[in-house]
């Protein structure tokens, strides 16, 4: 047996009229909650679903996030809800599926929809005393809501390192943060460490796109130099908060950081190099925290040649051409000094000028 109505003050005093009559069972199903109603083993179960945001009447932007949210006395089971967007009481789409039947779902509002004022949000309930049934109860906006046509387009803002950080590798944790009108789903955020225009590392995949992540970047691990022109690139990996896309919206730090080691270490050339004399060649270093002026020597079989660059403030590489006098060998080494702490590192093995 059932029936329809829209009065909670009906429904009840009906159903204590069918309990007397000792009725088996009621699914009552009016178009904003369902109940269901049994005697199995001598009790009544009242199951409903009920919308309570958006009702009508309201007005929302293309690229905002809505938060949907309703009211519900089911049974949890594994299946959720499905939540529905209806248009001119006829053509549906989905927006969830399977989702957790917990109150609320923040919808991010696609910026292809198109303008209409007739729009509603209906939700179906997949759970019937922990059975699966599809829309048995559900749940329908009971006035239509506009989808207007200020879109607000998708964005990804880097907000730090965002340009001008000093981080030491292995040591210090580099907390990446970021502002986003994207919304979160499975796939989360990519996190990328770049060089310059050089992908060097991915931190983070499938990353939750909650604002904020810390990383400790490992130089031996990832085999990561330390220098000042890195860069982040964060990538979406949401379309719309149901819809998988690779790098449909991303963004970089504006400026470089630097990641260093604290110790003072020649990088380059550090053994079995060939250089030739006249073609010049890149000399790197890193800079303990106390070091802000180095200055450059090129040993040969041992002992000092010369002196490369005398004094060179606030860097960690040099550009240099072998001189064309220089003697052919493979008994070359470059040492770097530093000036405030006379602290110094030289090639672990030598290298050849030809």
């Amino acid at each position: 047996m059932s029936t329809k109505t829209s009065s909670r003050s009906s429904s009840s005093f009906l159903i204590l009229i069918l309990i007397q009559l000792g009725c088996d069972s009621l699914r009552f199903n009016p178009e904003i909650e369902s109940i269901e109603i049994s005697d199995d083993e001598g009790g009544f179960e009242i199951e409903s679903l009920s919308i309570t945001y958006p009702m009508g009447g309201e007005s929302f932007d293309p690229g905002t996030i809505v938060t949907i949210t309703w009211d519900s006395i089911i049974d949890t089971c594994e299946w959720g809800v499905n939540i529905i967007l209806v248009r001119d009481n006829e053509d549906e789409s989905n927006i969830a599926f399977n989702t957790p039947n917990n109150g609320s779902f923040d919808w991010y509002i696609d910026t292809e929809l198109d303008h209409d004022e007739d729009y509603q949000i209906r939700i179906d309930g997949l759970c019937n005393n922990g059975d699966f049934c599809n829309g048995c109860i559900y749940s329908q906006s009971p006035g239509s809501f506009t989808i207007t046509q200020n879109v607000v387009e998708p964005y990804i803002l880097v907000i730090a390192p965002n340009g001008g950080e000093n981080f030491e590798l292995g040591e210090d944790s580099v907390q990446i943060s970021w502002d986003t009108n994207v919304p979160d789903c499975i796939w989360g955020m990519k996190i990328v460490l770049y060089k310059q225009s050089e992908e060097i590392v991915t931190l983070g995949y499938d990353t939750p796109n909650d604002g904020e992540q810390n990383f400790r970047i490992h130089f031996q691990l990832w085999d990561i130099e330390p220098a000042n022109d890195y860069l982040i690139y964060l990538e979406s990996l949401c379309k719309n908060g149901t819809t998988f896309c690779g790098g449909c919206y991303g963004d970089f730090s504006d400026a470089p950081f630097r990641l260093y080691l604290n110790e003072l270490v020649l990088i380059n050339p550090n053994g079995g190099e060939v250089w030739t004399r006249g073609e010049t060649e890149s000399i790197s270093w890193t800079n303990d925290s106390t070091t802000q002026n180095v200055h450059l020597e090129l040993w040969k079989g041992g002992s000092e040649l010369q002196d490369i660059y005398y004094l060179l403030e606030n860097e960690f590489f040099y550009e240099w051409a072998p001189l064309y006098e220089l003697t052919s060998g493979d008994d070359y080494q470059i040492k770097v000094v530093s000036w405030e702490t006379n602290k110094s590192d030289m090639s672990d093995e030598t290298f050849t000028i030809e």
